[in-house]
């Protein structure tokens, strides 16, 4: 996989996160269970990209799956 495959991943769960946000918003605690599931669905992610490729830089991944 490229550096523009990774970036199209966690731009995507990055795009998720809002979607997922509001669907628990209407049942649960203010978004906190949205976060926690779009944090585990980053790391896994991130764990199996990682095993792929040795150099791949899971911080860095994670971080761009937050950004704002």
């Amino acid at each position: 996989m490229t550096r523009k495959d990774y970036e199209t991943i966690a731009a995507a769960v990055n795009s998720a996160k809002s979607t997922i946000g509001v669907r628990y918003m209407l049942t649960k605690d203010k978004g906190q269970v949205a976060s926690e599931t779009t944090a585990r669905i980053a790391s896994e992610i991130a764990d199996a990209l990682a095993k792929e490729n040795p150099r791949f830089d899971r911080d860095k991944f994670i971080n761009a799956c937050f950004d704002s």
